[in-house]
């Protein structure tokens, strides 16, 4: 097998454009600078989106362990159907259910008003142990067994400013009819029990009752409005409850977790579309941080391109080998900013421990975020995309110097051919 004379001397040229006095244009000062930037940046979004991937995932499995997956309301409201209740226990895709019933009310305590939606499960089981388990922070001796007892968000509690065993005064839209006229229905609750899903939107609004006192208050005449279902897996809620819907001839709407707090999960997905663009964008600039480095050894390496010109080397051929060097950059700067942010990303609690001991300051507060450490997962899926723009940005940034060099003139520079 013999070696094409041209590739000889293009793979002689690229080794030596890869070389300068002193130890190596690739490794010179703006050399390293590149790589530097590219693989900053790469480490850092990848790091960042790690992060935000950890406290999205924790966000979604605290929802889902207080808000059901997904909900049967009824068109008109009814006596609880135990026909229902048998097809559900035979559903092995079903790990929890239980009717429910709710009203709007207005909560007061002192002078503070606030207007709530009040909940009761007819499934104790259900609540506690499915709904409760992991949010209830504070309780008394019995959480909902004592009459006209109430469990209450924390950003509620704190709203009212009161505590376990405080007493808050509901009152319903419903009048209540007097000899002397009429009054809005009311009835004072003790606080048995105080959450904290994490979530401001549901621990300001929403409040916790015994479906025997909802009853008593709310004058249901033993009808429910709906049923709720926790499933095996959350991500099939919305066909699982159109299933179920369907079998069990229900007349009214169905929804699940998504679709009930849409705008929670848009606010979310936007804000991190928008750190994902920033991010990408300091990617896109050190990137390009390729066609200064490329330019100086360009200048630098004109004979030896001239000379490749000379003997006759095709123009597209030199195009194409600067924009292998581009690659090689970025391929170097990505595989050390990938091996840095998944050493990061699986030690970041660690790290941000040993920094606030170093400091002597606390860089994270886990009561503010209702966690004790960092939660950091990386999206291998998300990696590859960040990877694959990574080199579509280095290719890019190689075409102008690429271009330049083709327009080398050996007529000019052959008194310096040189190779090394």
């Amino acid at each position: 097998m013999t070696i094409s004379p041209k590739l000889f001397l293009s793979w002689k040229v690229l080794i030596s454009i890869m070389r300068s006095r002193g130890g190596g244009a690739l490794f010179s000062g703006i050399a390293y600078m590149s790589l530097l930037g590219i693989s900053f940046g790469v480490c850092v979004i990848i790091t960042v989106m790690s992060v935000m991937n950890g406290f999205q995932i924790e966000i979604k499995q605290r929802m889902l362990s207080f808000t059901p997956h997904a909900t049967i309301r009824t068109a008109e409201s009814g006596e609880l159907n135990r026909s229902f209740i048998d097809t559900f226990e035979n559903d092995s895709d079903i790990q929890g259910y239980s009717a429910f019933a709710d009203a709007n009310v207005l909560i007061v305590k002192d002078e503070v008003i606030n207007p709530i939606r009040l909940i009761a499960y007819e499934n104790q089981r259900y609540l506690i142990e499915r709904k409760l388990k992991r949010v209830l922070i504070d309780q008394g001796d019995q959480l909902l067994d004592e009459p006209f007892s109430i469990i209450i968000g924390n950003d509620l509690a704190q709203k009212m400013s009161v505590v376990i065993g405080n007493k808050l005064r509901l009152l319903t839209n419903e009048k209540l009819v007097l000899p002397f006229g009429s009054l809005p229905r009311m009835k004072d609750f003790t606080i048995t029990g105080i959450f904290d899903s994490g979530i401001f939107e549901i621990d300001e609004s929403i409040a916790l009752i015994n479906i025997r006192d909802a009853d008593a208050f709310l004058q249901l005449d033993n009808n429910v409005s709906g049923y709720v279902f926790d499933f095996i897996d959350p991500s099939f809620s919305q066909k699982k409850i159109k299933e179920i819907a369907r079998s069990i001839d229900a007349k009214g709407w169905i929804s699940d977790w998504s679709s009930e707090n849409p705008n929670f999960f848009r606010s979310l997905d936007l804000t991190r579309q928008i750190i994902f663009l920033v991010l990408m964008s300091i990617l896109t600039i050190a990137c390009f941080n390729i066609v200064s480095t490329q330019s100086m050894l360009i200048n630098e390496k004109r004979s030896n391109i001239a000379s490749l010109i000379a003997v006759g080397f095709d123009k597209k051929n030199i195009f194409y080998l600067f924009i292998i060097l581009g690659t090689c950059f970025g391929l170097i700067g990505l595989f050390i900013g990938i091996f840095f942010s998944v050493v990061l990303s699986e030690n970041l609690s660690q790290i941000v421990t040993f920094i606030e001991q170093t400091i002597s300051m606390r860089l994270y507060q886990p009561d503010i975020y209702f966690l004790a450490e960092i939660p950091s997962i990386i999206d291998w899926r998300e990696t590859i995309r960040i990877s694959l723009l990574t080199l579509i940005l280095s290719i890019f940034s190689s075409v102008v110097p690429a271009y330049n060099a083709t327009k080398t003139d050996p007529a000019i520079l052959m008194k310096n051919i040189r190779f090394k």
